[in-house]
């Protein structure tokens, strides 16, 4: 399709002040399809700006098919100056909105006329990081649901008492509480790392607590003060 919209603005405020008087016809014939036109000011603003073209090569991609311009794809970039942080849950509503947005202005003007072959999307590290931060914590949860789960049937199966296995089952329960506190009380980060390891604890903490349950509960003992010593 041809040249307009937002795109050729950095080379229209170049003609404008190269030729403040005659640049409006030549930028109207451009509008129309003056392909050659197009290529001269382009030059021009590339000899005067190469790193401007630099970055323009980076930007987008265009070929020339049946002397008009066709499009591959272009990129903006915005950089944003404020410096907070957030929650992954408020980052991800974010996101959302940049999504909306762009897609309401996929769906006006020139970009609604070929919306069938032309989509964009918006792509930043930290958005990716945020869905990164959801997908850990979705999953350490489940994880260690389904590891304190098994835990409690299997200590209740082994001991053979229900008040047993539940009070060993809740004694791994606070000890993977502990290390989870321990994670912001030190400063850390939440990783992949963290995540696994996390997961892991209640693994790693049955197997003493399995053992002192049995013991509780085979003790020759009656009475639970003797039992506990």
């Amino acid at each position: 399709y041809q040249v307009q919209g937002c795109f050729p603005r950095d080379i229209q405020r170049f003609m404008k002040q190269n030729n403040p008087s005659g640049w409006k016809a030549k930028w109207n014939s451009i509008l129309a399809g003056n392909v050659t036109e197009f290529q001269k000011q382009y030059s021009l603003l590339a000899a005067q700006n190469p790193q401007w073209a630099q970055e323009l090569e980076l930007f987008t991609y265009a070929e020339n098919v049946n002397d008009r311009i066709l499009w591959r794809f272009l990129r903006a970039q915005v950089t944003l100056t404020s410096n907070s942080n957030m929650e992954h849950a408020d980052g991800l509503k974010l996101a959302q909105k940049w999504e909306d947005w762009i897609s309401t202005e996929l769906g006006q003007g020139s970009c609604a006329s070929v919306s069938n072959t032309f989509y964009g999307f918006v792509s930043a590290k930290d958005f990716a990081q945020f869905r990164v931060v959801e997908t850990l914590l979705s999953e350490m949860r489940q994880g260690i649901a389904v590891s304190l789960t098994v835990a409690l049937v299997v200590l209740v199966l082994v001991t053979g008492n229900i008040i047993i296995g539940v009070f060993a089952a809740f004694t791994i329960t606070m000890i993977v509480l502990w290390v989870m506190a321990m994670i912001p009380t030190c400063g850390w980060e939440l990783g992949i790392v963290e995540n696994i390891v996390l997961v892991m604890v209640p693994g790693l903490s049955v197997d003493f607590t399995a053992h002192l349950a049995e013991a509780y509960n085979q003790a020759k003992y009656e009475d639970r003060e003797h039992r506990i010593v």
